[in-house]
């Protein structure tokens, strides 16, 4: 990801931390908060302890329409963390809203100052 530093206004993070060790996740993070503009926003979803881990393509067919389809071949370690965990390893961005689901998806939306 070779941007310059304070591209972008937003940054969306979906179903990606949960497959990365803590170490992984930090490099992430400074990546985005180096591209990030102040004031700018990630958003971030998060896998639960319910949630089913089931992977996702997404295909282009012949109509040139976005599907999604279950990818079976894809298996990737999964790190459920708790909430104080993923906020932790998400600084220096500042929490601004979090959602939880029924089915243990989290969602957060973050703030970099």
């Amino acid at each position: 990801m070779d941007f310059p530093p304070r591209t972008f206004h937003g940054i969306l993070l979906w179903n990606l931390i949960d497959h990365l060790d803590d170490g992984k996740v930090g490099r992430v993070v400074e990546v985005c908060h180096d591209m990030m503009r102040p004031g700018g926003m990630v958003f971030v979803s998060l896998m639960g302890k319910m949630a089913e881990p089931v992977m996702h393509s997404f295909v282009i067919r012949p109509d040139y329409r976005l599907h999604i389809r279950p990818d079976t071949a894809v298996h990737l370690p999964l790190h459920v963390r708790n909430n104080r965990e993923a906020i932790a390893l998400l600084a220096p961005f500042r929490l601004t809203k979090s959602f939880l689901y029924q089915n243990g998806v989290r969602e957060l939306l973050l703030k970099r100052d």
